[in-house]
């Protein structure tokens, strides 16, 4: 593995042009916005649960696996 680069699922190898410094830079912006993405849609399917009737929430979240 590219030593500049941090190791993870949806990390990019940060172009060969780039500094050494400038793609560490580059990855943990990634990596922070790919959290932050989780983040949301985590938030936005608990919001879009709630509009499923209490009773089906339970059947509706083991059918979507969260």
């Amino acid at each position: 593995m590219d030593r500049r680069t941090r190791s993870g699922p949806g990390l990019p190898t940060p172009p060969a042009s780039l500094a050494a410094s400038d793609a560490e830079h580059l990855s943990s912006l990634v990596a922070i916005a790919l959290a932050d993405q989780r983040r949301q849609i985590a938030e936005a399917v608990e919001r879009a649960i709630d509009h499923v009737p209490r009773l089906l929430r339970g059947p509706v979240r083991k059918a979507l696996g969260i």
